[in-house]
């Protein structure tokens, strides 16, 4: 980490202002970074407000790396606290452009599945590709009923109600992200 940076700081540009730095490796996402800080008024429309605006910004730091994997990581930070209003503003901007952007190809990779079963994780390839393609054809009828609310509803079900198993949640909000970055350009 840099020598002027200390715990608890905002994550230097372009990182949104929710992300602080921390002292030691934060094992959710292997950096340095603690990707879901935000400051709450405690006020349930300011704060839904507050995370529709977060996901503004994860979005636009996640177009200039083109990468999702800052979504990605924010969304697992996610599933670790008790979800509030600003992370539902946060997942329903994100399912706002997941349902009109157009799905990567295959992120299923030899060293992603690797990795989930390193992690200690039962995933298989099969389960895993099939995960994968039920999100996928979940965001293209979602897509053609123009119906941000059921991708809201997918994701959160998979980030608060863990109603996918555990060794899926990566695949599955790992595609959606790949959708909402790809919409971030509509």
């Amino acid at each position: 980490m840099s020598e002027d940076l200390e715990p608890g700081d905002s994550a230097p540009w372009p990182f949104p202002s929710f992300i602080k730095c921390r002292g030691t490796i934060n094992p959710l996402c292997n950096n340095y970074f603690d990707c879901w800080m935000p400051v709450r008024t405690g006020d349930w429309n300011a704060d839904y407000e507050a995370g529709k605006r977060h996901f503004a910004a994860a979005l636009a730091c996640a177009r200039t790396f083109n990468s999702p994997w800052l979504l990605v990581n924010v969304c697992v930070a996610i599933l670790h606290v008790k979800t509030g209003p600003i992370e539902l503003g946060f997942i329903d901007a994100l399912a706002g452009k997941a349902t009109y952007g157009a799905s990567g190809p295959s992120i299923v990779t030899p060293r992603m599945l690797q990795s989930e079963i390193d992690g200690g994780l039962r995933a298989t390839e099969e389960g895993t590709r099939s995960v994968e393609e039920q999100v996928n054809s979940f965001l293209r009828t979602a897509r053609a009923l123009r119906a941000p609310e059921t991708v809201a509803k997918k994701m959160t079900d998979t980030i608060v109600g863990s109603r996918v198993p555990a060794e899926y949640v990566g695949i599955c909000v790992t595609a959606i992200c790949v959708a909402a970055l790809n919409g971030g350009g509509n």
